[in-house]
Formats: C-alpha cells, structure tokens, sequence
C-alpha cells in the first residue's frame, strides 16, 4: 500500500491564516456592536409603541365602563351605539397590542442572543490583543 507524504504547511500560509482568522473576529465584533446598536433602537421604539397602546387601551377601558353605566341608566340608541362603538375599538387596540408586544418579544431574543454572542467575541478580541502585546514585547 502507497503511503501518502503529508504536507509540511508553510510559515507563510500559517501567517495569512492567522491574519485572516484574527481580521474576520474583528469584523465579527464589530458587526455585532452595529447589529446591538440597531436592534435596541428598535426594541425602545417598540417599547414606546407599547406603552402608548396599554395607556390607550386603559382609557378605552374606562370610557366603555363609564359607557356601559350610562346605556343600563338609560338605554338610547345613542348610548347603546357608544357601547358597540367602544367595544370594537378596544378590541382593535388590544389585538394591536398584542401583536406588538409578540414583536417586541422576538426583537428582545434576538437581542440577548446577540449580547451574548457580543460577549464571547469581546472575550476574545481582548485576550488576542494582550497576546499580541505580549508578543511585541518578547520581540524587542
């Protein structure tokens, strides 16, 4: 049987790898710090959104209470209408509420998944550089 010769890898290719490898968990890092940035902007977008649709729906809430007092007072078509009228407004903010918070929900996974990734490479990134620093040093 022919037994293969393994190759010997070159200083040069080692070096270029090397490069490359440390070039591309930069790039990462700072992919992740730009990703981090947008997706927070976005989740406190989405937090405003969902406050001013809770407040929303609470005065809807009350308005429909007060409503409803009214119409078992006195039952006009008026006040029946109001009820009916707040009724589906409620219920169309409170979908919308709900679908922004599912939303935000998904944006805040991404996020922490995002954060840790951001860790991890941070972890790196600074333990390449104190290597890099020491290396410096031992050459001169």
């Amino acid at each position: 049987m022919a037994v293969r010769k393994k190759t010997i890898a070159k200083s040069a290719s080692i070096e270029k790898t090397l490069d490359t490898s440390v070039n591309k968990l930069f790039d990462a890092f700072e992919s992740a710090n730009k990703a981090i940035k947008l997706r927070s902007a976005e989740s406190k977008k989405m937090l405003v959104t969902g406050r001013r649709l809770k407040k929303r729906r609470q005065t809807l809430l009350n308005k429909k209470k007060r409503a409803v007092a009214a119409e078992k007072k006195n039952s006009t078509v008026e006040t029946r209408k109001a009820v009916r009228m707040l009724t589906t407004e409620f219920a169309g903010v409170s979908k919308e509420l709900v679908k922004a918070t599912a939303a935000r929900q998904v944006v805040l996974a991404e996020l922490s998944g995002l954060k840790a990734s951001q860790k991890k490479l941070r972890s790196y990134v600074r333990c390449i550089n104190t290597a890099n620093k020491q290396i410096e040093k031992s050459m001169k």
